[in-house]
């Protein structure tokens, strides 16, 4: 064998290896982080109550000794809202809905400082929705004393349109036309974690015999798909369709993607110890972590 040929042979063995490792890269990225912005903003003092975002734009609700205050954070700012509760009442829960507005889900409250923290114990004086937009005008206003009540908390709380609303409550599917008054609970077939709704789909996370399941329905209750999620001591506490994907998340497992036309579920970010918050859109997660003195809101973009 001469030195042409030997040359030949070690660049075909160089191409076929740096062929492989681009392969495996392509494989490697697929659905996984493409872009990450990080903002950090001066807390000021206070202290994070209720984080929303639909990956585009982010909602802040925060506390000062006892009063609170409300932020809109997107990528050019971090701005403060002239929206402010009642000094009973108290911001339990938030979404931000596909066009950028934000639902307010309100309950009447005592609060008191205990220990520099301030804590409050829900009262059935007032439960309502505040629909407002990116600078802090109410543009629609609901109440929800017919089902809401300090008995009757939701633990998880999604809209797309500021209107229908998929809640957790007491462990179960719960769907509420705020329009109309209509409450409807769809059945599962365990401990309800979290839940979605959106034209005729609803997605939900439920645990049952030690474990973790993600399951799509039909709006009539019908099961159309059903996965096993990675064992975890923490609940599925976001199941949100955003497109044709649903992102869950797991406060120890991390943000996970399901394909409407598959059958498995794909991580996507193992999440940093820190972070204090999450929301999804089409291919983007906004993320709120607290570092030092400073808020920080990471914005990701994801592969497609």
């Amino acid at each position: 064998m001469n030195n042409g040929q030997k040359c030949g042979i070690l660049i075909g063995a160089v191409l076929i290896i740096l062929m492989s490792l681009f392969r495996l890269s392509i494989l490697w990225n697929k659905g996984s982080i493409l872009a990450e912005e990080r903002y950090a903003y001066d807390r000021e003092g206070t202290q994070k109550s209720v984080f929303a975002s639909n990956g585009e734009v982010a909602y802040l609700c925060c506390c000062k000794e006892e009063k609170f205050y409300l932020y809109y954070v997107d990528k050019t700012g971090f701005r403060k809202l002239p929206y402010f509760c009642g000094g009973n009442e108290r911001i339990i829960r938030m979404d931000v809905d596909d066009s950028g507005q934000c639902s307010l889900l309100i309950y009447g409250s005592e609060n008191e400082l205990v220990d520099g923290h301030l804590l409050s114990t829900i009262t059935d004086a007032d439960a309502r929705i505040d629909v407002i937009d990116s600078y802090g005008n109410i543009v629609k206003r609901y109440d929800g004393s017919f089902f809401l009540s300090s008995t009757n908390i939701p633990s998880s709380f999604i809209t797309h349109d500021s209107m229908i609303y998929a809640m957790n409550c007491d462990g179960e599917a719960t769907i509420v036309n705020m329009a109309t008054g209509s409450v409807d609970k769809l059945p599962a077939e365990g401990m309800v974690s979290a839940v979605d709704v959106l034209d005729n789909r609803v997605v939900l996370t439920y645990y049952s015999n030690d474990s973790s399941y993600y399951q799509e329905l039909s709006l009539d209750g019908k099961i159309q798909k059903k996965i096993k999620l990675p064992k975890s001591n923490c609940k599925y506490g976001i199941c949100k369709i955003v497109g044709d994907d649903v992102y869950l998340y797991n406060k120890d497992e991390g943000v996970f993607k399901c394909r409407n036309s598959s059958n498995k579920v794909q991580r996507i970010e193992k999440n940093p110890k820190n972070e204090k918050g999450i929301g999804f859109g089409v291919n983007k997660i906004c993320m709120i972590a607290e570092e030092n003195e400073e808020y920080i809101f990471r914005f990701l973009t994801l592969n497609s």
